[in-house]
């Protein structure tokens, strides 16, 4: 794929990468021959093998891919450090989750040798103290309490579609609009009931959170699927 533009060719990147495909990226400097002039442009590549992940290992939440080589480059420039995950310190570069120590894609474990930048400075050959040499270090789930109304009865249920959808083993919840980010980022509801020691009343969010009422973005409707 090539374009003039390098916010769509690394849009591209991105989605390809999304999608477990290794992509490479180039940029042409502009030239001109005898037969026209040609501006600069970005090449975006992958092959057969790209489509089979190679190098990449799946786990939860993404996947992982070995770092063939580290190099250091040094610049007067202004540094922004963004950091991603739960108290782990890990950051994002190039699309790579970085962790303390350096994956091992063939055993699927650490490779005992530091990763330069992790938070946790470790000899090569000794155990990872930050991940006991798993390699992955895996964020505990944090639960959070939210005020929803739970609405089992589908015949009650807004923007609902029974010739499209199917309601069984589904609920919807109705909330304030404060409480969506909440809802986006779960990865499941426990919904609170007088039989909760007796009956796990456990859903995955099944819809996108959607406003609902006369025209007021004051309240949002969510379906839910049991699980």
């Amino acid at each position: 794929f090539t374009t003039v533009s390098k916010r769509l060719a690394f849009q591209i990147y991105d989605i390809l990468f999304s999608l477990a495909i290794k992509p490479n990226i180039s940029y042409n400097k502009p030239y001109v021959n005898k037969w026209a002039k040609h501006q600069a442009c970005y090449n975006v590549t992958w092959n057969n093998r790209s489509k089979k992940r190679v190098g990449m290992r799946k786990i939860d939440g993404g996947y992982l891919t070995a770092i063939k080589s580290i190099e250091k480059k040094y610049d007067k420039c202004k540094v922004y450090n963004f950091e991603v995950g739960h108290e782990q310190h890990k950051y994002i570069v190039g699309n790579i989750l970085t962790n303390n120590c350096i994956f091992n894609p063939s055993t699927g474990r650490s490779s005992n040798k530091y990763q330069p930048g992790g938070p946790v400075f470790f000899p090569d050959g000794s155990i990872c103290p930050w991940c006991n040499s798993a390699g992955v270090v895996t964020v505990p789930p944090k639960e959070e309490d939210v005020f929803l109304m739970v609405v089992w009865d589908y015949r009650s249920w807004i923007n609902f579609d029974l010739n499209t959808q199917s309601p069984a083993g589904r609920i919807q919840t109705l909330s304030k609009a404060s409480t969506v980010p909440i809802l986006k980022r779960a990865n499941k509801l426990i919904v609170n009931v007088d039989l909760e020691n007796q009956v796990k009343h456990v859903f995955q969010r099944d819809s996108e959170v959607e406003p609902c009422g006369l025209d007021s973005k004051d309240f949002v409707a969510t379906l839910w699927k049991r699980i």
